[in-house]
């Protein structure tokens, strides 16, 4: 059989990006363009691979939350800083990013190396870390092991 290919018996380079988060453009009404349906070259942020691959991004209230092999956080989107107090009321200033540089850590010995083991309900999260043995539950602020009694001998 013939070989077509320019690369003869070369290898190719795999990247995995495991740990990165795509984001679209924000959607602007007034125009006729869906904002949300456009993803340019640079709209990604990477995330470092401390607590393990991201497994998981669920929609929480106003951020997401990110699960991860070994820990949970939280991805503030379209974060405000704080400025100013004054009489009137706070004076915030919106970032230029959508993504925050770093992941704000909610727990950093739990997460689910499965996707289908984590559940979204309207007040909380719950998934079941495999390598650990436990089920945990998280409101986006803090992470609740929910498995240390009874439950733990079926894992």
């Amino acid at each position: 059989m013939k070989n077509f290919s320019g690369f003869k018996d070369k290898p190719y380079i795999r990247n995995e990006f495991k740990n990165r988060v795509l984001y679209s453009n924000v959607n602007n009404t007034d125009l006729n363009i869906n904002g949300y349906r456009v993803f340019e070259l640079g709209n990604f942020k990477d995330y470092s691979k401390q607590y393990g691959e991201i497994t998981k991004l669920i929609p929480f209230g106003n951020n997401l939350v990110c699960i991860m092999e070994h820990g949970v956080g939280v991805l503030a989107i379209k974060e405000r800083t704080l400025m100013a107090n004054s009489t009137g009321g706070d004076v915030f200033i919106n970032n230029k990013t959508i993504l925050p540089e770093n992941i704000t850590m909610i727990n950093e010995s739990y997460g689910s190396q499965w996707p289908e083991s984590v559940i979204l309900t309207p007040y909380y999260i719950f998934g079941i870390d495999a390598s650990e043995k436990k089920i945990w539950m998280t409101d986006g602020s803090q992470l609740k092991i929910i498995s240390d009694h009874v439950i733990s001998r079926f894992l």
